[in-house]
């Protein structure tokens, strides 16, 4: 399994054949967020996840010194679960590290990605209105680098 930080053409193809199927399959995934994508390919905001050449996840953010948000990040459905969400968050945390951003933020979209995102030490600032667990408003987290 490698990085890419400077996706291509290719990628990019592969990314929207995947997201494609999966709103197709689905109705959900990213699919509906492709510009945002292809923002954050321009602005090499983009990384890719392959192996044997097979892009299989993806995460984009956008933000400049000292901030950063993670716009969004997924894995091809078949390759969910195996901790490739977790390497693709820990090389852009410790890229922006390096980058000196100091404070990353995230929207949990689904909200059911929360506790991944705990995981990395993400955490409110404010509590957000639930009812039954579930959030009333967009779920934001914030990480401190």
């Amino acid at each position: 399994m490698k990085i890419i930080t400077s996706p291509d053409a290719a990628h990019l193809n592969q990314l929207l054949l995947w997201l494609e199927a999966e709103q197709r399959a689905t109705g959900q995934g990213f699919f509906c967020n492709w510009e945002v994508i292809l923002h954050a390919h321009k602005e090499n905001s983009l990384y890719v996840i392959e192996y044997n050449a097979e892009a299989l996840g993806f995460l984009a953010w956008h933000g400049w010194e000292p901030y950063e948000t993670i716009n969004i990040l997924s894995i091809h459905p078949k390759h969910r679960l195996q901790g490739m969400g977790k390497l693709l968050v820990d090389f852009y945390l410790n890229s922006a590290i390096s980058r000196n951003i100091k404070k990353v933020k995230v929207e949990c979209e689904p909200y059911t990605s929360e506790p991944f995102w705990l995981s990395f030490g993400f955490s409110e600032n404010e509590p957000c209105q639930r009812i039954k667990g579930i959030p009333m408003e967009k779920l934001y987290l914030y990480l401190a680098l």
